[in-house]
């Protein structure tokens, strides 16, 4: 479970411009924002969120690359 930052370990994705999204259970998108990458790791402030399931996805180019389930508490 996550309170305040979701940390999300990337691969292989260094030095791009990615897409963020998060979608709540009833695929209502909660958050979305372009990131660039400097590293493989991406720490996400999600405090703002409801308590619940989320679903995290990035996309590169139109192409999903990572998609992370989590529960905010």
């Amino acid at each position: 479970p996550v309170s305040s930052l979701l940390n999300i370990d990337i691969v292989d994705v260094n030095d791009k411009e990615v897409r963020l999204a998060i979608f709540d259970m009833l695929g209502r998108r909660c958050l979305d924002r372009d990131v660039y990458l400097d590293g493989n790791t991406l720490a996400l402030d999600v405090s703002m969120l409801e308590k619940g399931m989320y679903f995290c996805d990035m996309t590169i180019d139109e192409r999903r690359v990572l998609r992370k389930k989590f529960v905010k508490e």
